[in-house]
């Protein structure tokens, strides 16, 4: 908090008074005295601080670095393509309709199958025919 706080250049009055966070409460939060709550994060993040970073440290410590930031379990987008269109291709070459939630959960694991780059579109598509 206090590294949080420092960035922003506030001392700890001027942050509390911008928050509309209790003075005294904030000096316990920053000395270790007393964990904070939802109230204090919010704040952080309404000041800029991305919240990962204030609750674990990883990560980049403002919000507006989060755009250019690898982040952990991230949708890889052209991999979810590729997968949609695979599942797309095979049941139309099955002349199969599959109900939303099954086909949901299709798509989740081939997307994880499409994390290994030896499978191939054409690999995925004979998969879904069996599915389906």
């Amino acid at each position: 908090m206090k590294t949080a706080r420092t960035y922003l250049g506030l001392s700890q009055a001027n942050f509390c008074v911008q928050s509309g966070y209790n003075v005294r409460t904030y000096q316990r939060n920053e000395e270790g005295r007393n964990e904070a709550g939802i109230t204090l994060g919010a704040a952080f993040v309404r000041a800029g601080i991305n919240a990962n970073w204030l609750m674990t440290g990883e990560g980049p410590m403002r919000i507006e670095d989060l755009a250019g930031a690898e982040t952990p379990g991230a949708l890889d987008r052209e991999r979810m393509r590729i997968s949609l269109k695979a599942i797309e291709m095979g049941l139309k070459a099955t002349e199969r309709v599959m109900a939303p939630a099954a086909k949901a959960e299709l798509l989740l694991a081939v997307y994880d199958l499409l994390e290994d780059s030896s499978v191939t579109e054409e690999k995925v598509m004979n998969i879904v025919k069996l599915a389906a």
